[in-house]
């Protein structure tokens, strides 16, 4: 994966940015709303000194931590947890009035951005805001973009910028960061078959981490789809698991392959064609972790059959894992599920809302009684 891919300029620029506006060298990382604590346990691995903190400002998504010694932009690219790198510039009080857009501008004309803005780089403001407030987030660009022309002359590019300055309005507090990624690296480039239902891959990835697979142990998708499960899977443990993929579907497991070897781990992941009604003829020992996103039943037809397929997965589940087994699942009908786990003799032990692009599904953790 070629990190030039991802940032708006080459890395030893970026990490002349991170050592300049530091220390302490702040860097917000954003993601799926819902698995910020994902993103904590993945940095503090790979960072342990450092001081993370979830949803600062309130931002749902989000994680900012701080460094004692500036990190290199590389090694932030690795993390598989997140959607975009943001180098945190400053962040002051606003409120809901019209006035707070003339507060924003001049936080941004006063701003050092020199660093950024030397050779007249072309860039955009980017912005999210939350709460009630008398402007709107195209007004906080407008003004915010406008303070950087004043000041640096810059010119503005919408679609193909060489900085991205986020603008953003917390409820009272407005974060200003400069984007480090310019594609989220939830985009891993392994899709080549697209699943009409694909989960992101870092949503995959966190429900993956919350299984928490043992080394050795065998880790199973009973529908897998596009395979992005057992590929984020396989991406982190390769041979130390297990990895299985099945569905019913035989277009699905053939996109699935082709995915798995775009992603260069094919060879860790047995792809088969399995309808989840057979699980336990189909395996030949128990399961220990079972990570899967069933269909939800939103599309035409579909809503009906879910209360069946729900009742027909959990029954196999109750017989196919082991009596430590996991199974972790996300669906958006949660109660349907949460009822069929409880006829199947399998109890909810941990339960969260997360965000799936415009849906608000819940992953829940079923264990044996």
């Amino acid at each position: 994966m070629s990190s030039a891919r991802f940032l708006y300029t080459d890395p030893r620029t970026v990490n002349e940015w991170i050592r300049h506006y530091g220390p302490p060298y702040r860097i917000l990382f954003t993601t799926v709303p819902g698995i910020e604590d994902i993103v904590i346990q993945e940095l503090l691995e790979r960072f342990p000194t450092i001081n993370p903190r979830p949803k600062p400002f309130g931002g749902l998504g989000r994680v900012l931590a701080e460094f004692s010694s500036p990190p290199d932009v590389e090694d932030l690219l690795k993390l598989r947890s997140i959607h975009h790198i943001l180098l945190h510039l400053t962040i002051f009080p606003v409120d809901e009035h019209l006035d707070s857009l003339v507060a924003i501008y001049d936080a941004l004309y006063q701003l050092d951005l020199r660093l950024l803005f030397h050779d007249l780089p072309p860039f955009r403001i980017t912005s999210e805001r939350a709460g009630t407030h008398s402007y709107t987030s195209i007004d906080v660009q407008r003004w915010a973009g406008q303070a950087i022309v004043d000041r640096y002359a810059a010119p503005v590019d919408l679609r193909n910028p060489l900085v991205n300055i986020e603008v953003d309005v917390l409820e009272k507090r407005c974060f200003v960061g400069v984007r480090l990624t310019k594609t989220s690296l939830h985009r891993r480039g392994y899709r080549v078959f697209e699943h009409p239902a694909a989960l992101r891959p870092t949503l995959a990835y966190a429900m993956v981490r919350i299984a928490d697979p043992l080394p050795g142990s065998t880790l199973l998708d009973p529908m897998c789809g596009g395979g992005t499960i057992p590929i984020e899977a396989a991406l982190v443990y390769r041979n130390r698991l297990r990895i299985l993929g099945f569905d019913l579907s035989p277009d699905f497991i053939v996109g699935a392959i082709q995915n798995a070897r775009k992603a260069n781990v094919a060879q860790y992941i047995d792809f088969r064609v399995v309808d989840v009604r057979r699980l336990p003829q189909s395996l030949q020992q128990p399961i220990h972790r079972v990570v899967t996103n069933p269909p939800y039943g939103i599309r035409s037809g579909g809503w009906k059959r879910v209360p069946r397929l729900y009742a027909a997965l959990t029954r196999s589940l109750s017989r196919v894992l082991s009596s430590d087994g996991r199974a972790v699942i996300i669906t958006l009908r949660h109660n349907v599920l949460r009822q069929c786990a409880y006829n199947a003799g399998l109890r909810v032990v941990h339960e969260r809302v997360v965000r799936h692009g415009d849906l608000f599904p819940k992953i829940l953790v079923l264990q044996p009684e």
